[in-house]
C-alpha cells in the first residue's frame, strides 16, 4: 500500500496541473451557458410576464412615475437562470449573456436597485 502510494505520488509531480488559475485565466464557458441576464428597458413595454410567469419570484415590476409604465428588477440570489423570462417576453427586452461571474460577499449586491435606460 505504502509503495503504490509513493508511486503515484512520484507519477504527478510530472504530470501537468489540472487547476486553472481563476481569475488570472478566464474559464471557457460553453456557447449555451444560462448566465446573466439583463433588461433592455427600452424595448420593454411593461407587461409583467416576466415576473408572472417566473417560478422563484426573482423579477418585481418597479413603477417609474415619470415614464407612467412598471419595469422588471432581477434580484439574482433568488434567480436559477430558468431563462423563462427571456422566453416569455413579447417584445424581447431580455439580452442573454453567458457571464457566470456573480460572486459576492453580500446579497443585497444581487438585488438590482436602480433602472438604467440606454
Amino acid at each position: 500500500m505504502p509503495l503504490k502510494l509513493l508511486r503515484e505520488t512520484i507519477s504527478n509531480l510530472f504530470r501537468k496541473p489540472i487547476t486553472i488559475e481563476y481569475p488570472k485565466v478566464p474559464t471557457e464557458v460553453p456557447e449555451n451557458y444560462r448566465g446573466k441576464h439583463r433588461v433592455n428597458y427600452n424595448k420593454c413595454v411593461g407587461c409583467s410576464l416576466c415576473a408572472i410567469d417566473c417560478p422563484t419570484g426573482a423579477i418585481t415590476m418597479k413603477v417609474i412615475p415619470e415614464r407612467k409604465k412598471r419595469y422588471p428588477m432581477i434580484n439574482y440570489s433568488k434567480c436559477i437562470f430558468c431563462y423563462q423570462c427571456v422566453y416569455v417576453c413579447p417584445v424581447k427586452a431580455y439580452v442573454v449573456s453567458n457571464d457566470y461571474r456573480l460572486a459576492t460577499s453580500s446579497k443585497d449586491e444581487l438585488v438590482q436597485k436602480e433602472i438604467k435606460f440606454e
